[in-house]
């Protein structure tokens, strides 16, 4: 499997995860975090999957903007949820960042 399929076999499968959780938290009633961040990730991926390689780096803003919401939110309750959720919002962040500089040159 080259690169190309790689990258378009995860990004089909994040889609799929993410817009099939954010349905199914709607349905079992999880919560709006649980549907906002399953829905971005979704909508995120579908974008990626559209656009190309390029727009990995605004989706995953969005992902980390979201992930530090969610900290904010629901760290109050369980600090090891919210700190699970920033050690995420930092990855998206610097993954974000590395695909901005290869790809606004």
């Amino acid at each position: 499997m080259d690169w190309t399929d790689r990258f378009r076999t995860t990004f089909v499968a994040l889609a799929a995860v993410g817009v099939l959780g954010a349905g199914a938290g709607l349905v079992l009633g999880l919560g709006p975090g649980f549907v906002v961040f399953c829905g971005v990730v979704g909508l995120g991926a579908l974008v990626v999957l559209r656009r190309g390689e390029p727009a990995v780096a605004p989706v995953l803003l969005a992902v980390g903007v979201v992930a530090v919401l969610l900290a904010i939110t629901y760290g109050v309750r369980d600090p090891l949820l919210g700190l699970l959720l920033t050690a995420m919002a930092a990855v998206a962040f610097v993954r974000g960042y590395q695909y901005h500089q290869v790809y606004s040159t």
